[in-house]
């Protein structure tokens, strides 16, 4: 019984310990270990340190490529890779926050709400804790950090065993943001997506989608947020494909434009992709820009209209 006790008071002081410690080390070598972690990691930080009214963009990972720094501090991205932007509104609706402007990528209607996912977020017990200590959270995990350190170790260890050419191409590309992949590789993966995107699904599968998210959306916008949607560009040739294209006629039929707000963006070019779905740095970078622009736009016309709206009720109710 002795050694239980003993055993409890160190993990005890074990955690307690790292929970002090935890803000104070360097994340130089810190890692997220996997597409689902990182969706852990970013639900979290949403959950505990987003304020309330903060600008939310929910999406794919082809949203996540949206330039941070030029978004700033009144946006956070909960866009989930891999995931549904049905499971991040779920989140937005049981975490009791309401954005001031919900921005929806409507690139990708078909998953539905990973209930596992938003049940361990929202255990009762767990949420508590990580509530109160980080260390409970996935920022917390040490395997962040055993992660990052091996994978630097691994990395000085190729640069070391190089030779002076390859070790300067080593060096350049470390920390590089990613760029279109190359000719051959590119092919491959272009034809996959062409291949995936042939197989358009039923219509009315699709309308069922849309008629979901919409029933989320216009609760979310019955409770103050602005809600605003937009389809993330990719490479031109695959934009009218079958199901790109089924996908934007739902969603047009159930959010039209003279109902709902949406952003546009210039298909005047060919965007260019890493891998013909996510947008290479600079792309990504000028297509931010556009976003924020138009997001003020809609915001602004949102505030030039609601006196109008407000004298319209104020008749109604007077002739009644």
């Amino acid at each position: 019984m002795n050694v239980i006790k003993k055993s409890l008071l160190i993990a005890i002081v074990m955690l307690a310990a790292y929970h002090f410690l935890l803000p104070h080390l360097s994340h130089k070598f810190y890692q997220i270990n996997g597409l689902q972690r990182g969706n852990y990691l970013r639900a979290q930080r949403y959950l505990y340190d987003i304020p309330d009214k903060t600008n939310v963009i929910v999406g794919s990972s082809m949203s996540l490529e949206l330039n941070d720094q030029t978004l700033g501090p009144s946006y956070f991205k909960l866009s989930l890779p891999g995931g549904s932007i049905q499971t991040a509104l779920e989140i937005i609706r049981r975490s009791k926050k309401r954005p001031s402007v919900l921005l929806i990528e409507t690139n990708n209607l078909e998953w539905d709400v990973d209930r596992g996912f938003v049940e361990d977020l929202f255990n009762p017990y767990l949420f508590e804790l990580r509530r109160h200590s980080a260390i409970f959270r996935e920022e917390g995990r040490p395997s962040n950090f055993v992660v990052g350190i091996t994978e630097a170790i691994v990395r000085k260890a190729c640069q070391f065993n190089a030779g002076p050419g390859e070790r300067a191409e080593l060096a350049k590309h470390s920390d590089a943001p990613a760029a279109r992949l190359s000719g051959q590789l590119f092919g491959k993966i272009m034809d996959i997506n062409r291949e995936t995107l042939q197989h358009a699904s039923p219509p009315a599968l699709l309308a069922k989608h849309a008629n979901r998210l919409g029933e989320v959306v216009d609760a979310l916008a019955n409770e103050g947020s602005k809600c605003v949607f937009f389809e993330m560009p990719f490479d031109d040739s695959l934009m009218d494909l079958p199901l790109p294209a089924a996908t934007r006629k739902a969603v047009a039929a159930r959010f039209p434009g003279d109902k709902y707000s949406w952003l546009r963006f210039a298909r005047d070019h060919n965007y260019e992709t890493v891998d013909g779905i996510h947008l290479v740095r600079p792309e990504a970078d000028g297509v931010t820009k556009v976003f924020l622009q138009q997001v003020a736009d809609v915001v602004q016309e949102s505030k030039q209209s609601s006196p109008h709206i407000h004298a319209l009720a104020h008749e109604s109710q007077s002739s009644q």
